[in-house]
């Protein structure tokens, strides 16, 4: 992960990796500041996935109050940052890493959360995330400027700021898209099956089955209202002749996630910041499939680990409130345990729960 300084600008594809290159980063920047820190934020087009960007991760650190700023400089360069100062942003600090004193890796940019520049970047952030199309233009515009301004990187992100502006605008005029979770509601399994009617009448001739997954296919688990599903294909490819069927039902097609999971291809339904529901369309009996599958089945047939997916989603919907990413990202190290407590469970001989049947009422 290298952009050299002095050579034109360079962007590349999107690197499913840079999420996890950004949380080990934040943990160094903890152990090293952590009591003067409020929050610390993934921002920048690496935080956007999908999108394409300058392999480089940026930072945003929010500390405690305006006095702690100057307290995390000389930590910071232990760790390997060069101090620029209020370069970027009045009221904040800028850090920069290199790598062979050249090749500049990481960005910090430091502030306190009322430091105007917080929310202008998740803002930024969080419009592309919940935009793909706009993702995508903003991805097609910088790959436009790049060769045009070379190596003048002031001037390539001079010429970035009138779609960025616009960007921000939009999004102060949206209502913050927040993670809610709420108790189970018995009708999901009814609207999961009307809308399984639905998609199996557009593209059946193309699906071996449709599966109920997430946490409103679990009996009793609070769960954000959104009917995940699972239609899968006999072959992946086909998921070309669906896009048009669903798209017909209204659904969106969002291919900006392919990157990350190849196995999947993803339609959502709803408006913008109340999507209804999720269709997650797979090949049978892949690894993707059986994780979901043995999840959902994992948590029907053990209440406990139920309630405490849900104590722990409640918590984290709380804590990271207008983040949908980071609140996904931190319930990864329970769903992993569940996936391997469930893969040690099932019989090598026996067939998979859920397999080739409807998964409604179980």
């Amino acid at each position: 992960m290298t952009q050299p300084l002095a050579d034109s600008i360079v962007l590349v594809e999107y690197d499913p990796s840079w999420p996890e290159c950004f949380a080990d980063e934040k943990a160094r920047i903890v152990g090293a500041i952590g009591g003067m820190v409020a929050d610390i934020q993934h921002i920048g087009s690496t935080a956007v996935p999908g999108l394409d960007a300058k392999p480089l991760i940026d930072i945003m650190v929010a500390t405690r109050s305006v006095d702690d700023i100057a307290g995390c400089v000389e930590p910071l360069e232990a760790l390997g940052y060069i101090h620029r100062g209020e370069v970027v942003f009045p009221g904040g600090r800028y850090f920069k890493k290199l790598k062979d004193g050249v090749v500049r890796t990481h960005n910090i940019h430091l502030c306190t959360a009322d430091n105007p520049e917080w929310e202008r970047h998740l803002r930024f952030r969080d419009y592309l995330r919940s935009h793909p199309a706009v993702a995508r233009e903003y991805a097609a515009l910088k790959r436009e400027l790049g060769p045009r301004y070379g190596a003048d990187r002031i001037g390539y992100t001079e010429a970035k700021g009138e779609f960025i502006e616009g960007c921000i605008a939009r999004a102060r005029l949206e209502p913050p898209r927040t993670v809610q979770i709420v108790d189970y509601d018995p009708r999901w399994p009814a609207m999961f099956e009307d809308e399984k009617s639905r998609i199996m009448d557009a593209v059946g001739e193309w699906l071996v089955d449709v599966q109920h997954v997430g946490s409103t296919s679990v009996p009793g688990l609070a769960a954000k209202p959104i009917i995940d599903m699972m239609p899968t294909l006999r072959d992946l490819g086909d998921a070309r002749h669906c896009i048009a069927p669903l798209e017909a039902l209204g659904y969106e097609y969002v291919p900006q996630f392919e990157t990350i999971l190849p196995e999947r291809r993803y339609f959502r339904r709803g408006e913008v910041q109340i999507y209804s529901h999720h269709v997650h369309m797979v090949q049978a009996d892949t690894a993707f499939w059986r994780r979901h599958i043995e999840f959902r089945d994992y948590l029907r047939e053990h209440p406990e680990a139920a309630r405490e997916y849900a104590a722990l989603k409640r918590e984290l919907a709380e804590r990271y409130r207008t983040d949908r990413v980071a609140y996904t990202d931190a319930k990864t190290e329970f769903i992993r345990g569940i996936e391997a407590r469930a893969a040690a469970a099932r019989s090598p001989s026996a067939p998979m729960a859920g397999k080739g049947t409807s998964t409604s009422g179980r």
